[in-house]
This record gives structure tokens, sequence and C-alpha cells, in this order.
């Protein structure tokens, strides 16, 4: 065989070397764009501040205070305490609810609607875990069916806490642009690697607007503080050791697709040069079925579950 012959077989192995691979590179998919961090705010200043049952304050109070505790004793006593359910007081304190649907609700006090708020729960299921454990939400009134005008009420962030069965438990952040006509959770993240049932476990859902570039957007955010139940007696020792789990902001694209959709509700952005409410519209308004009030609520449905230390407080957002 001549060197001519032999020098043009290896140039052709090369070049069928050469095609084999760049065909296998067009085979590997290509990389995932990379999402964006959420751009945050700037954070607040620590506080050490502990609220009247030892909770630890994460964002200061409103330079006018507004502010709603649970009574610990009789909770039905408690003043703008709404909606309640049957309660039943447990041998620590605590109390139970275990209805098919729970949604207690803290209204504002008259001309002090809830906007840049804290909501703060310390909950224990006592049942077997289910898909969401339990919600808090701020915004609006109370959410119904019943009329159109009723449906415009129920505009709400929303923040879960799921279960994830023995795997533990996740936080997602939750919008309803009107009863009952949800967006897409967001946000979904690991919030602890321990099953929900049987324990103590404290959640906050911290909601506040804040600017960019002349406009007025929403924040969401979603701390625990995990880990808060005695081994020995079962009972809740605060622990604050409050921790970011879950976050995302609404600057708009974050609408719902649902048929449950109202066109003809009143837009709650104060930046919307649109008469109505949009499938996204941005919630820097507070909403409310009254001139004067809006309400925070605590959600469970289907499972049993005892709370403590149920609290709202409007509070100075960071810039």
């Amino acid at each position: 065989m001549s060197v001519d012959t032999l020098f043009n077989d290896a140039t052709k192995d090369i070049v069928a070397r050469l095609d084999k691979l760049k065909g296998d590179v067009k085979a590997i998919p290509p990389a995932p764009t990379p999402i964006p961090p959420t751009p945050t705010p700037t954070p607040p200043t620590p506080t050490t501040a502990l609220d009247k049952f030892g909770v630890k304050k994460l964002y200061p109070d409103a330079s006018t205070v507004n502010e709603w505790y649970v009574d610990m004793t009789n909770p039905s006593a408690s003043l703008y305490f709404k909606n309640l359910p049957s309660i039943t007081k447990q041998p620590d304190g605590s109390f139970q609810t275990k209805e098919s649907q729970v949604r207690m609700e803290a209204w504002s006090p008259a001309n002090k609607k809830w906007l840049n708020v804290e909501i703060t729960a310390y909950q224990k299921l006592m049942s077997p875990d289910t898909k969401y454990v339990f919600q808090m939400y701020r915004g609006g009134g109370h959410h119904s069916s019943l009329s159109v005008e009723r449906q415009c009420w129920g505009a709400a962030y929303k923040t879960a806490m799921l279960s994830d069965g023995s795997n533990g438990a996740s936080n997602s952040c939750r919008k309803e642009v009107n009863h009952p006509a949800y967006c897409s959770n967001r946000a979904v993240t690991k919030a602890s690697t321990k099953p929900l049932a049987n324990r103590w476990i404290g959640m906050k859902q911290v909601v506040y607007n804040y600017l960019k570039n002349g406009k007025t957007f929403v924040r969401i955010e979603v701390h625990i503080d995990d880990d808060v139940t005695d081994p020995a007696t079962g009972n809740l020792v605060i622990k604050n050791n409050w921790k970011l789990t879950s976050n995302t902001n609404d600057e708009g694209g974050w609408g719902t697709t649902e048929t449950d959709f109202v066109a003809t509700c009143p837009k709650l952005n104060k930046d919307s040069t649109q008469q109505y409410r949009a499938r996204d519209e941005i919630f820097n308004m507070p909403g409310g079925n009254t001139a004067e009030q809006n309400l925070c609520a605590w959600r469970c449905d289907g499972t049993v579950n005892n709370w403590k230390y149920l609290s709202v407080r409007e509070i100075t957002p960071p810039k």
C-alpha cells in the first residue's frame, strides 16, 4: 500500500471522527438559562425588639403604631377578630381548630388599613400531613363567591407552609387577583427537612411596598422559626431563630390565567392608568370591602392545628 493511500485513509478517518464528535456535541442539551436572583431592597436595620408575646420583630414598627395581638386567654374576645371557627383550648395554653375550612381574620382598626405588615403565628400540626398545612395572607376583605363585588374583595398576597411528608416542609408565595382567581405559585423553596406533624414551627409573612424607578412594587417574604418544640413535653419554646426561607417581588407579569378573573374589579395598583384591575395587578394599595378596613388572615383546610401568638404589625419597610 502506497504512502498516499495510507495518508488518504488516515485523513478520511480523522474527518469521520470529527463529524461524529460534532454530532455528539449537538446532542448535548444546552445549559439552562440562569435565573437572575430576586432583587432585594436594602435589608432593614437589625432589631432586637420583642413583641408582647416575646417574639422577635424582624422589621421595626411603623411610625404610627398599628398592631393587633390575639387574646391568648380568650381568642373570641380579641378586638377585630372575625370569621372564627370552633376554638378549643389545649392543656399547654394553645388553641385548636379542626374544621374543614378555617379562615381566621384580623381586621384593621378604622382608618388604619393593613399595608406593610409582619404577620406571625406558631402552629403545631396534630393531624396527618396534607399538602397545604397552613397559610397567611394580607389584603382585601372577606373572600367569597356570593357576588361579583365580594369576589373583588378577595385580593391578597399569600404565603403557604406546604408539607413534603417525611421529607419536611416547603414554603411558597401566592397571589389571588380576585376570589378565586389565583396566579401560579412563586418561590417554592425547602423550609425544613423535618416532617411537620406533631411539632411546633413559627412562620412569618412579611409584605411591603418599595420604590423602583418611580414605581411602587411589592415584596413578599416567608420566615420560619424552626426546632421550637421541647422534646420532653412537646410544648412550644420560642427560639427567635428566624430564617428567610422564601421570597419574591411583584413587579408585574405575575398574573392569573383562570376563568374566574373578574375584569370589572376596582384597581389596586396606584400606578395603573387603567380603570379596572389587571390580571397581573400589583397590590400596592390595601383593598378591603369598606372605606375603613381590610384584613390579614390565617387559613388551614382539613387539618387539626394547635396555634399560639397570632399577631399583625404595620412595619416600616426598608428603603
